[in-house]
């Protein structure tokens, strides 16, 4: 168990140190056109495995809790999208928001698959490239958040129809988004 942990926390300060914060703010804004990304990270068991700001939030999950249901293949339903389905309007933005306490992605794919942290990938058994491009998934301050951070998504040029979206950090936290003709 020490070795996944020790590459765990050693790809997850990699993605911590990624962390970029993205001011937005979000007016006229349905609340069909919301995402919130949440997690129920403890904060003490998370930074003496994964180093101090890996962990921002007040959640009651330990780090070894987290782990143990990833290599059980039940990852932890607290790390997630809210909504995971839902639908906006071509053109409006989708307004995303982290609420949880660690860094978490909103990242377009065009399936589901691995996320960028092989350690995690390791743990779930998931294998092959990752579902997206990791530089650009780390790279959009809009979609790229800390703990706390927001950002809006620009749908204007995205095809009408069904988006796929997952988190490139936790590949488990998914979202479906039908984008509609205005």
């Amino acid at each position: 168990m020490k070795r996944p942990l020790t590459a765990l926390a050693g790809a997850a300060l990699v993605a911590a140190s990624l962390s970029v914060s993205a001011p937005a703010t979000a007016s006229g804004v349905s609340s069909d056109d919301r995402i919130q990304m949440q997690d129920d990270c403890e904060q003490v068991s998370f930074e003496a495995a994964l180093g101090g700001g890996a962990c921002g939030g007040d959640g009651d999950t330990t780090f070894s809790e987290l782990v143990s249901s990833l290599l059980a293949g039940r990852p932890d339903g607290k790390w997630r999208m809210h909504s995971d389905d839902t639908h906006v309007r071509r053109g409006h933005g989708l307004h995303i928001t982290n609420t949880g306490g660690e860094f978490h992605t909103f990242t377009e794919v065009s399936s589901f698959g691995p996320g960028c942290v092989s350690a995690i990938n390791d743990l779930m058994g998931l294998s092959g490239a990752p579902a997206a491009d990791c530089g650009a998934a780390f790279g959009d301050a809009r979609t790229a958040l800390p703990a706390g951070g927001s950002g809006t998504l620009p749908t204007a040029g995205m095809s009408v129809g069904t988006h796929l979206f997952e988190c490139m950090v936790h590949p488990w936290m998914t979202a479906r988004i039908d984008v509609r003709r205005r």
